[in-house]
């Protein structure tokens, strides 16, 4: 019974287990914990460079829908003397004709106006590659066109145009004397293209209100700001996405579905919780001061040109922090928006970039960290058992012989050789077992000569029982 508990003892918990386990661990386990610290430290490096790089394409995209959009501007700002002049001089004859407006737009009269200005807005269309030019007056009637498509001589606020993003940006423009950007929509004298519009009023010396000048721009002119992004992200996409949710201009997606982000979509909620009912946007206090404690942590660099403004810095080193969330479009992707505000219009310009591409970086170092850990282990298992079966052989020999003595075997052993401390446990075994062969042998040779002369004294005095009888 003793010798089956030592048996199932030494497979259950033996020196040999004991040595490998330990073994395992000492070699393996502070590697592992290196190993785990270094690619949670690598792991965090490459988030933080992917934010920044995010970040950075989306500021830069967004200075570059700012700085056309004030171009158009500067430019309608230009036309705006000669299209005033315009408009004062086809004033006083509407006034005073008793023609209709497409009568009116046939005659001599405006036929000679319009001989002065045309070659000067043809000029202008070409050179800045716009759509068309339109000119009205302060009731909404459509006086010019370059192009001099069918909504020349037709009222804005009437008819088919009455319910068009241009005409309500116009009656707003006019309104609050202030220009106004019409939103991407079909134009109906263009049939089913959509185009959009920048709006200036024009006003005379005395501020009265003389009417507007339009520029209509193709979404190409716009789309190719986003198509030649040039970003080394790969799988970076951007869009310009309205109050709507609905995607105006950006990277092509691969389905129509796509083009509206959904109502759960945690940036653009967070933009529009951030949105007055002027359409204003204004970011929360508690931001502002986070943004303060994180602009040394993080280090934030964008590598612009000098000029940008300190507050424009400030506004993209917040979007880094607090406007980048990880949602579902199309597929799981880390997306981060600026605000645009378009003469009014409030928008953002949202950029995204998928889970695989952005940490496919962490992806590679914790597949090639697992690849050196299993070869590791697999050489450290190697010499683990070699030297185990090393350490734990001669104790096992030396244990069997042990285990013969105690039972009465004093048989002659063998020393193991070398000059270790379980070599010296070996000999010292071997002379000690010598010692006790002999004193075995001794003891034995007195005790059969003690039987023998117990043996003889009994018969001798048998013998002198029988004489004394």
């Amino acid at each position: 019974m003793s010798q089956e508990v030592s048996n199932k003892e030494r497979k259950t918990g033996g020196l040999a287990l004991t040595l490998f386990l330990w073994f395992m661990v000492l070699a393996i386990g502070p590697m592992a914990i290196v190993g785990l610290y270094e690619y949670q430290t690598g792991k965090d490096e490459i988030i933080k460079d992917r934010y920044e790089q995010l970040s950075s394409v989306n500021f830069q995209l967004t200075q570059r829908v700012n700085q056309y959009f004030d171009t158009v501007l500067t430019n309608l700002f230009i036309m705006a003397a000669p299209s005033e002049a315009f408009l004062s001089e086809l004033e006083p004859i509407l006034a005073d004709t008793e023609q209709t407006l497409a009568e009116f737009l046939n005659s001599q009269d405006y036929g000679a106006i319009h001989q002065r200005y045309t070659t000067e807005y043809t000029d202008f269309l070409r050179f800045y590659d716009y759509s068309d030019i339109i000119l009205g007056d302060a009731e909404g009637n459509i006086l010019y066109t370059v192009n001099e498509y069918d909504d020349l001589g037709k009222n804005l606020f009437a008819g088919d145009l009455a319910d068009t993003h241009f005409s309500r940006a116009v009656r707003a423009s006019l309104a609050e004397q202030q220009p106004k950007y019409a939103d991407l929509g079909s134009y109906p004298p263009l049939g089913s293209d959509q185009v959009v519009f920048f709006i200036l009023p024009l006003a005379d010396s005395d501020q009265k209100v003389l009417g507007f000048v339009a520029v209509q721009l193709h979404p190409k002119n716009i789309q190719a700001m986003f198509d030649s992004g040039g970003s080394s992200i790969v799988g970076l996409s951007s869009f310009l996405v309205g109050k709507d949710r609905r995607i105006r201009f950006g990277s092509e997606l691969k389905n129509v579905s796509d083009r509206i982000f959904r109502e759960d979509n945690p940036l653009i909620e967070l933009w529009l919780t951030h949105l007055d009912g002027e359409g204003q946007y204004h970011e929360d206090d508690d931001h502002q001061v986070d943004t303060d404690d994180h602009q040394s942590e993080w280090d934030f660099d964008l590598d612009l040109d000098h000029s940008i403004e300190e507050d424009e810095f400030q506004l993209a080193a917040k979007a880094s922090i607090s406007h980048i969330r990880s949602y579902e479009h199309g597929e799981q992707v880390l997306g981060i928006f600026l605000p645009i505000s378009i003469a009014g219009t409030p928008m953002i310009m949202l950029s995204e970039v998928t889970h695989d591409q952005a940490f496919a970086t962490v992806t590679d170092f914790r597949k090639r960290l697992v690849v050196v850990i299993a070869i590791i282990f697999v050489l450290v298992l190697v010499i683990a058992l070699f030297v185990t079966r090393r350490l734990v052989k001669p104790i096992r020999l030396i244990t069997k012989w042990v285990n013969r003595v105690a039972a009465g075997d004093y048989a002659e052993g063998t020393a193991l050789k070398g000059n270790n401390e379980i070599s010296e446990l070996s000999r010292s075994f071997a002379e000690m077992t010598d010692r006790l062969r002999m004193v075995s042998n001794e003891n034995t040779r007195k005790n059969w000569q003690q039987e023998g002369m117990a043996g003889l004294h009994s018969s001798v005095r048998g013998e002198q029982a029988m004489a004394d009888l």
